[in-house]
């Protein structure tokens, strides 16, 4: 499993570091949160399992952990709520892979996988 952080900032689009870590690692890349924004313009992340946004405030030189407030997608007041990061995120959200269930991700991580990979083995 591979986290991408710091989506607050500005950088390369998601698209982008996805089809790295495919080409780098040789193997499929799949989200499971979809940034909203990026840089000044990043509002939360959006929950691919749930189908929910994730808002978080940003907090004064990031001294305590950021307030989050959780939303149902679509709803008729995100359109507003996002403001011209609602249309692309529907059309970014529609091109994302699916994520496989949570019952695979934790064969995925069972211990017997674990060692499989930890010791090179594939």
């Amino acid at each position: 499993m591979t986290f991408i952080n710091k989506m607050d900032l500005p950088g390369r689009h998601p698209y982008e570091l996805l089809e790295e870590i495919e080409q780098t690692l040789g193997m499929t890349a799949v989200p499971f949160n979809w940034p909203i924004g990026e840089g000044s313009g990043f509002q939360g992340l959006y929950d691919l399992q749930e189908s929910q946004i994730l808002f978080f405030q940003r907090t004064l030189h990031n001294q305590r952990r950021a307030p989050m407030r959780v939303e149902t997608f679509p709803h008729p007041s995100l359109a507003e709520t996002l403001g011209e990061a609602y249309g692309p995120l529907q059309d970014e959200i529609a091109l994302a892979k699916p994520a496989p269930a949570p019952s695979s991700i934790a064969t995925a991580f069972s211990p017997a996988n674990s060692r499989r990979y930890s010791s090179g083995a594939r």
